[in-house]
């Protein structure tokens, strides 16, 4: 069988884009590799229960889990307070369903609110954490709530979600309304988040605009810091109900499984093919399991100082 023939047979079989591939992997050498890792994370997944990893050895990386743990329930303790909603979202919330609290290997903590209750909190409930020692900013749209993060990189990020309105299915019109995240995102990042919460609201609407009416109702995440649209059902959010995270109850979806394969795909309990890249890396940061070592801090003693402040409230 000559070489075209092979070619067209493969064609036929993968198709143009897949066969492309294929013979580039080929050429490249790498198609060797991608066969052993995905061997590797078929023996991962299937004799190994990723739910029961134990928690990071790293005890610098460990250290920032657990103040970033309380510093969740301090937050936590000052929604109930002002009446505010959140839930847990990205990697947090996949941490909390698949191992009970952090990710191993995870580093960074995520949160989000409906618009409403995101600039509520601003107003209202931010001061009262500001008078602990707390550093409340907002940049690049969301909130930063961080204890001594400069020495720590003790940190939670606030993410706004917003409730968008159509008739129509959001898998059929979810390329339509990327296009416009990116826009959205675009402009906000080139302005470089130089708005009053005012404009902001008469900026979404320009840009949403056809999104603001119709029987089916999602949220939008944080579409200032984050140009992907990830298209929520809010049934899939509310009722919101409570989950263990590092012995703590937190606020979660109440459609874990639909929330996170939306985010993740319906592989989310299995073991990630991605790498494992910490916060801050990319830009050339130490990760953050080593700050307070750098800095000569003890994180014992912040430890204290949160748990100190938790129960103040």
């Amino acid at each position: 069988m000559t070489i075209i023939s092979l070619l067209k047979i493969k064609l036929r079989k993968n198709g143009l884009w897949t066969t492309v591939q294929l013979c580039i992997q080929k050429l490249l050498g790498t198609k060797t590799y991608r066969d052993e890792i995905d061997t590797l994370f078929y023996f991962l997944n299937e004799y190994v229960d990723i739910q029961r990893l134990p928690s990071t050895t790293n005890k610098g990386l460990r250290y920032v889990q657990k103040c970033d743990a309380l510093l969740l329930k301090i937050f936590d303790k000052v929604c109930e307070k002002y009446s505010l909603t959140y839930w847990l979202d990205y990697g947090t919330l996949l941490g909390a369903v698949r191992h009970k609290g952090f990710i191993p290997w995870d580093d960074d903590t995520d949160i989000s609110m409906p618009r409403t209750d995101y600039n509520r909190f601003k107003t209202k409930a931010a001061n009262c954490l500001r008078q602990y020692g707390i550093k409340v900013e907002e940049k690049e749209g969301r909130i930063g709530i961080s204890y001594q993060h400069e020495k720590t990189g003790i940190w939670i990020d606030v993410f706004p979600a917003d409730m968008l309105y159509t008739d129509k299915d959001i898998n059929k019109i979810k390329p339509e309304i990327e296009k416009i995240c990116n826009r959205y995102f675009s402009y906000c990042k080139r302005k470089k988040y130089d708005f009053s919460d005012d404009e902001l609201m008469e900026l979404r609407k320009k840009y949403f605009s056809v999104y603001m009416q119709g029987e089916n109702i999602f949220f939008c995440l944080n579409p200032e810091f984050d140009k992907c649209f990830y298209g929520i059902a809010v049934n899939d959010v509310f009722p919101i109900k409570s989950m263990l995270f590092e012995n703590f109850e937190l606020k979660v979806p109440h459609n874990t499984d639909a929330y996170l394969s939306t985010l993740y795909g319906p592989t989310y309990m299995q073991f990630p093919h991605i790498g494992i890249e910490h916060h801050g890396v990319a830009e050339g940061r130490a990760p953050l399991g080593d700050w307070a070592k750098n800095n000569n801090v003890d994180m014992s003693a912040i430890y204290n100082d949160l748990e100190a402040i938790l129960n103040k409230l």
